[in-house]
């Protein structure tokens, strides 16, 4: 998308922003999320405040700010603008993962579980709660309840992140060869997967695996160089 249709797209939605009643119900997020996909993040933050001074009692603002402060790391600040976007709209589950990810980070782990159980006791099988409730239990050395969480994740959904994760708490209960099998799955699912590379190169150093280390490292190279791992 050019400069010139981001623009076109930013004054659309402006205009139909603009109408928005007071619960900002006719917000057109997809539109929205189209255009902050094609701008900068000082650009974006100053576009949530933009939306958020227009219409205050409107959740969306407050969500697009949080996030973006989370991910250029000022968690104090993203806590306050996602709890408020969670006043407004708790019926969110974009919100909801957002502010649980903060509040992570931030180390407020009692609040974060209060909120995933709450969430899992009404969605038993919602793979994304989970998983970061089994990411919580692995950071906080509960290995039990994250095996239980992340293994069920796993098989609700495998694909390239269900089993990072169980690799990753494998290898961290000093369990390397079991991690093999979910860091090699990862790959099968995305195999420009760094991190898994970087695992499993680790594993068969230490395990002695020289060719499988050698094989890895030139993937690794590839991946590096911006080069088509698909082609033959």
């Amino acid at each position: 998308m050019t400069l010139k249709e981001t623009f076109k797209l930013f004054l659309l939605f402006i205009v139909t922003y603009s109408r928005v009643n007071a619960q900002c119900d006719s917000v057109d997020t997809h539109l929205y999320s189209k255009i902050i996909s094609n701008i900068s993040n000082n650009t974006i933050l100053l576009n949530a405040d933009s939306l958020i001074k227009q219409n205050p009692e409107c959740w969306y603002g407050y969500n697009i700010k949080g996030y973006y402060l989370y991910e250029n790391k000022q968690f104090i600040e993203s806590e306050k603008y996602l709890e408020k976007a969670y006043t407004l709209n708790n019926q969110s589950d974009k919100i909801k993962l957002n502010l649980i990810n903060v509040l992570t980070e931030l180390e407020k782990t009692d609040k974060a579980l209060e909120m995933l159980n709450i969430e899992i006791s009404k969605k038993p099988n919602d793979e994304r709660f989970i998983t970061n409730r089994g990411l919580i239990y692995k950071d906080i050395g509960n290995f039990i309840l994250a095996y239980k969480d992340l293994k069920k994740a796993n098989k609700l959904i495998s694909d390239n992140v269900t089993n990072f994760n169980l690799g990753l708490l494998y290898y961290e209960d000093n369990k390397e060869k079991k991690s093999i099998k979910y860091f090699k799955k990862a790959l099968h699912y995305n195999n420009y997967d760094i991190k898994s590379i970087d695992y499993l190169i680790i594993i068969y150093t230490t395990l002695g695996k020289e060719k499988q280390k050698s094989l890895l490292e030139q993937q690794k190279i590839k991946i590096i160089n911006g080069e088509d791992l698909n082609s033959h």
